[in-house]
């Protein structure tokens, strides 16, 4: 899966942005790949920061002008030449609803010499100008969202198993969707781990050990084991056994035939995990008194 921001090379970004304000060739060679994080957050900001000047420029321009003049086609090329440049750092932006706007309205102002007065209209600066407030506006939504994204389904974990969480948000924000989800499975075992320790479980082979410290495995096979002493009920539901079985296929390097695994893009899983991580502190709260059949699970596999 291609990642929040970066594109796969120049004839993915062509095909969704069809820049003709930008010139260099080799663009996403060159730049959206190339640059490291810190380079991409810079220039993404400097054309973000020149978007907001300019639209404020064409609002003022058009308040007093009637007729196409210079000064105006060049506020509206500098405004389609940063948000093309802008989309270059901003996949997920472009080929979504938010660019849609500014994509296809950009394609009424010309970008050759003095020729533009006979191919641009006034109202196509006005366009322009509502296409790329919007364009900012999805811009500042996804910034919005990306703050909220896994962080809202685990605000009341203690810190301590936030931080993997956050981590993970942070690395989805920037487009290392794949990396985010591996943070972000550790950090659901995390959590596993620190109900299990909560319930007080012990698995029970040659010596006792806690199951909060247990071989990922037996972690695992525990969970399958735990009944409430009241209805017989599982304690952990089918889903959350099989993400735990998706982190050590995961870990192991291959799903092999037969097994369960998660299936979907990345941001979706990384949501499920927030999600399941979040009931299952939870649970264990609200069950603190509650007991088990027994806390005791004896190692049979």
């Amino acid at each position: 899966m291609a990642s929040s921001w970066r594109w796969s090379n120049d004839e993915e970004f062509e095909k969704y942005v069809q820049p003709h304000a930008i010139k260099h060739l080799n663009y996403v060679r060159r730049y959206a790949v190339s640059y490291c994080f810190g380079e991409v957050l810079q220039k993404l900001f400097d054309d973000i920061g020149e978007l907001r000047v300019g639209v404020k420029a064409l609002h003022s321009w058009l308040e007093t002008h009637k007729t196409i003049d210079e000064e105006g086609l060049d506020i509206a090329i500098d405004l389609c030449h940063h948000g093309e440049s802008m989309l270059l750092f901003q996949r997920r932006l472009a080929i979504g609803k938010g660019a849609y706007g500014f994509l296809h309205g950009k394609d009424g102002i010309e970008h050759s010499d003095h020729e533009l007065t006979k191919h641009t209209s006034r109202h196509d600066l006005v366009q322009l100008h509502d296409d790329v407030e919007e364009l900012l506006s999805a811009f500042d939504a996804e910034l919005q969202e990306d703050a909220r994204f896994l962080v809202d389904n685990v605000h009341e974990l203690p810190e301590e198993l936030l931080l993997d969480f956050r981590t993970s948000r942070d690395l989805c924000s920037v487009g290392s969707e794949e990396v985010g989800l591996m943070v972000c499975g550790r950090a659901f075992e995390k959590v596993v781990r620190a109900v299990m320790g909560r319930l007080g479980v012990q698995i029970l082979s040659k010596k006792t050990i806690d199951a909060e410290k247990a071989m990922l495995n037996d972690l695992i096979e525990s969970m399958r084991k735990l009944r409430w002493k009241e209805n017989g009920e599982d304690v952990f539901s089918p889903q959350s056994i099989a993400l735990m079985n998706w982190i050590r296929i995961v870990r192991n390097g291959a799903v092999h035939e037969g097994e369960e695994y998660v299936a979907g893009d990345e941001r979706t899983t990384a949501t499920l995990l927030a999600q399941i991580s979040g009931r299952l502190w939870e649970m264990a709260k609200r069950n603190a008194m509650r007991q088990l059949e027994s806390t005791i699970i004896q190692k049979d596999w």
